[in-house]
């Protein structure tokens, strides 16, 4: 057996497949919908009750429980019946031993660079805010703090939060860059950005309330 074959042996047990156990209907846009006996190629396994997978070229999350792992036995009884992705990868169905050309042996390789892709220009994108974040603070509002022209109440409620929320998204960047970094298969960028949101809503949301009282402190006194 060749070091690719042992390679793809090791990459195909190391995959976590599910069997949706009821349906599954998602009612946000990051949410997966299936059917019971489905099967969900799973991504993250996160404590709290909620996993991320991938069906149909679709990635979401969905409840744990509606789902069980197939086990290794499952999952060579699917092989039986349903064409090996890793023999697709290699261009061979292994039922049939039917050559596969085109597409089909290079989707696995096509997603993972549109994933790669996806990736770095939303890191990009979250770098450019963070640093309009930060330069809005650093020459803007704290030349404000230095010449005193405000009361310290008038500056809280004008650069309410936006501190906050610089640091906030300035650490969850760090965070993004360095699981951007390992193999793919490691990468968690789902969980960070749940880890995160919560906080991050309740910052913009306070942020959004207090406008007005911004705007009116920048008519009346500056």
């Amino acid at each position: 057996m060749s070091e690719t074959e042992i390679e793809n042996q090791h990459h195909e047990s190391s995959i976590v497949v599910a069997k949706a156990k009821f349906n599954f209907e998602g009612k946000n846009n990051d949410e997966l919908t299936f059917c019971k006996n489905d099967t969900i190629t799973v991504t993250q396994q996160l404590e709290g009750g909620w996993w991320e997978g991938t069906i149909n070229g679709k990635t979401g999350w969905f409840p744990a429980n509606y789902v069980s792992v197939m086990t290794e036995k499952d999952k060579l009884m699917r092989s039986r019946s349903v064409p090996n992705a890793v023999a697709l990868m290699n261009g061979v169905i292994s039922a049939s031993g039917i050559p596969v050309y085109g597409d089909v042996a290079s989707s696995t390789a096509t997603r993972t660079q549109f994933r790669v892709e996806i990736i770095r220009d939303f890191i990009r994108a979250e770098e450019n805010y963070v640093t309009n974040v930060h330069k809005t603070y650093e020459e803007l509002l704290l030349p404000i703090r230095a010449a005193a022209i405000l009361s310290p109440e008038d500056y809280a409620i004008l650069s309410c939060y936006i501190e906050e929320i610089f640091t906030l998204q300035k650490n969850t960047l760090i965070q993004l860059k360095e699981t951007a970094s390992l193999n793919v298969s490691r990468q968690r960028i789902g969980g960070i950005l749940i880890s995160t949101a919560g906080e991050l809503k309740r910052l913009l949301v306070a942020y959004c309330e207090n406008h007005p009282k911004a705007v009116e402190v920048l008519n009346e006194k500056m």
